[in-house]
């Protein structure tokens, strides 16, 4: 599925993202939108809570998988 070059009314969606794209604080890597799969368009610019290994800023789904969880199980233990 491709991205649709326009929002309705808008900027497009190319330059949406590019505009609210946030950088991982944890690897430094853009972070991806979700899309909404039935339209194709993007809805979440948020990424994900870093803590406990940052206190501020987003997360990638990578490091968010990768490394966020098993540090919030380990610190359960």
């Amino acid at each position: 599925m491709g991205i649709p070059d326009k929002l309705p009314n808008t900027k497009t969606i190319k330059q949406k993202v590019e505009e609210l794209t946030k950088d991982c604080v944890l690897c430094g890597l853009k972070i991806p939108p979700e899309f909404d799969p039935k339209t194709g368009e993007p809805f979440w610019f948020g990424g994900h809570n870093p803590r406990p290994l940052a206190n501020n800023g987003r997360c990638c789904d990578v490091c968010n998988h990768t490394k966020v969880l098993p540090a919030r199980v380990l610190e359960m233990m």
